[in-house]
């Protein structure tokens, strides 16, 4: 018996937020289609994920954690919707743990668009719901 797209969608997405955690960005690149883009209340921006994409997500995960003290993400998924064949929308907030001394964390909605693919998902295009640097400015972290 195969196992619902909910399911491995929810897998997908907590096996993203270990590797988010753990630095591997390998990982997290491998997450998205070859060319996506991240957009949010100032700005849409296009990637393609090449050998240079990997480079800049690992020196981010590098000042995530020295210069901010990131030590954990978490994900809890809030809602998947079909509205296309195959293609999801992905409801999701992230809690971003850090300590520098003292412990404090960020909380973002995300919205993704996911397509079943196989052997696993891929995301196509993510909406940040807040500006996260305002949001983390707002939580003491910057």
């Amino acid at each position: 018996m195969s196992k619902r797209p909910q399911t491995i969608i929810r897998e997908f997405f907590a096996d993203y937020a270990k590797a988010t955690s753990a630095g591997d960005t390998s990982a997290v690149a491998d997450a998205y289609f070859d060319t996506y883009l991240e957009a949010g209340p100032s700005a849409v921006v296009p990637y393609k994920v090449d050998a240079d994409y990997r480079r800049q997500l690992d020196a981010k995960h590098v000042a995530l954690k020295e210069k901010l003290g990131f030590t954990a993400a978490q994900i809890a998924i809030a809602s998947i919707e079909e509205f296309a064949p195959g293609h999801y929308r992905v409801d999701a907030d992230w809690s971003m743990e850090f300590d520098r001394g003292k412990k404090k964390s960020s909380t973002f909605r995300i919205s993704y668009l996911v397509r079943m693919a196989d052997p696993s998902p891929v995301i196509l295009a993510y909406v940040s719901h807040e500006d996260e640097e305002k949001t983390m400015k707002r939580d003491g972290i910057i």
